[in-house]
């Protein structure tokens, strides 16, 4: 979710114009920003391409600020349906990963590929096997 959020980008409209660095940028003008230069800010993010789930313990996220991580943006236009997306993908993740063990399929490269929401050129192939229980 933060090296690949669902969601590619978000936009907003300016209400009145606007400095940002060295851009003079107008009311009425959409600003597309990518969630990925969000998450992938070395401020926030040591070593940010690398997937280290310790970063998410309560400890880790009361360091960062809150809009550091934003895969489903913010305000009142972020998706509609996080909080749903969040709760399927914890209990179907919790499920699956009891029972089975996943790994990438070996020669298979993942090409990321930008639409409305984030898809994988050729999918992403597993190969997958029962845990022993």
């Amino acid at each position: 979710m933060r090296l690949f959020p669902p969601g590619p980008y978000g936009a907003r409209e300016t209400t009145e114009d606007l400095v940002l660095g060295p851009y003079e940028i107008p009311a009425g003008t959409t600003v597309f920003y990518p969630f990925w230069a969000v998450h992938l800010n070395p401020e926030h993010w040591p070593e940010p391409e690398r997937f280290d789930p310790e970063r998410f313990t309560p400890q880790e996220v009361a360091k960062r600020p809150r809009l550091a991580y934003v895969p489903f943006g913010i305000g009142p236009r972020s998706c509609e349906g996080a909080a749903l997306a969040t709760v399927e993908a914890q209990l179907v993740l919790a499920v699956l990963l009891k029972r089975l063990s996943f790994r990438p399929a070996p020669g298979h490269e993942v090409t990321p590929v930008e639409r409305f929401v984030l898809w994988a050129r050729d999918g992403i192939r597993m190969t997958v096997r029962l845990r022993d229980l």
